[in-house]
């Protein structure tokens, strides 16, 4: 029989600057270079707490900088992805200059940074530019040159090949690609109900906040093996932002949702795995940050009781005696 999973709490961010939003808004709105105080604050945060975190980089975010090709348009040699609501090409935003001008787009010191922590985190990839892998216009080649590009910036910064994979908009698609690319685990889309159901994101999200309401526990999930050494963990929950009426929903009701599904993980001997983006808390991120600090003291103080294991999404993969099996369970 395959072997049950220890009870584990895995934390995944999808850090993007000004790439998560470049095909939807003007990324000039939002000051993304306050993220960069946000990340240092987590980065404290997960070292008070001793939390290993799965960091999923978009790769364009840690080069140096990028000029404009022969024609005038960046990155020339990447194909671009024809999503049905785009207007315009897909680099169109991309500043193509230094570093040091333009942080919304590069963040090259983040790997070093993220390397740097007492914690061993594990820097995963959030595709190359944010294409959007599984929707009907990114074909297989775009994919594939998605997850080879980020693949292989985010091994040039820190000399290790990356393992983990977070979809863009967790859009799950072109799987074959993902694990040609050498990637072993993605995180799946979340368990949780309305996340599942078919409808839009402007439906979705006043739903979230209704859940956050509901005296209902967030799932804990089981990574799955989908095709020969690729590995799923689906999403538990999500840390929602702040923003707009949601900012009126207290840090104590966020925690005690995650906090129940940490429980529901001891209980039944699963992952309950929590992610968000470090750029939603840039407006009342105080409220989510309370949240986040009291999620981490209870996962703390359970772990120091031996009953939770903290770990990446990476140290899901299994061992090499139970490879072979359809459960993983978290490594030491």
């Amino acid at each position: 029989m395959p072997r049950r999973p220890t009870a584990t709490f895995v934390l995944s961010l999808d850090v993007e600057f000004a790439w998560g939003v470049h095909d939807r808004i003007d990324p000039a709105t939002i000051p993304f270079a306050r993220v960069e105080e946000i990340v240092d604050a987590l980065l404290e945060l997960f070292d008070r707490y001793e939390m290993p975190v799965t960091w999923a980089l978009v790769g364009h975010l840690l080069l140096d900088g990028c000029d404009r090709g022969v024609e005038g348009l960046p990155h020339p040699e990447m194909p671009r992805p024809r999503h049905s609501w785009l207007k315009g090409d897909w680099y169109r935003h991309d500043p193509c200059g230094p570093a040091d001008r333009h942080p919304a787009w590069y963040q090259p010191q983040l790997a070093k940074l993220i390397r740097g922590a007492a914690v061993r985190h594990d820097i995963g990839c959030h595709g190359f530019s944010h294409a959007i892998i599984g929707d009907r216009g990114c074909d297989a080649a775009t994919a594939m040159a998605e997850m080879e590009a980020a693949a292989a910036v985010v091994e040039g910064a820190t000399g290790i090949r990356p393992t983990s994979f977070v979809f863009p908009r967790n859009s799950v698609g072109h799987l074959s690609s993902l694990r040609d690319s050498r990637f072993r685990i993605y995180r799946e889309l979340d368990r949780s109900w309305m996340e599942r159901i078919p409808v839009p994101e402007s439906v979705r999200k006043p739903l979230r906040i209704i859940d956050l309401l509901l005296p209902t526990d967030p799932p804990a999930v089981v990574p799955s093996e989908v095709l020969p050494g690729l590995w799923s963990v689906p999403g538990s929950m999500l840390l929602t932002r702040a923003e707009g009426f949601r900012r009126f929903i207290p840090a104590t009701l966020r925690s005690r949702k995650a906090i129940a599904g940490i429980e529901k993980a001891i209980r039944t001997g699963r992952v309950f795995h929590l992610w968000f983006h470090p750029w939603n808390l840039l407006n009342h991120g105080e409220i989510v940050f309370e949240a986040l600090d009291s999620i981490l003291a209870h996962a703390g103080r359970r772990a120091g009781e031996g009953k939770l294991r903290l770990a990446t999404m990476a140290d899901l993969l299994p061992s090499d005696e139970s490879a072979g099996s359809t459960e993983a369970g978290a490594r030491r």
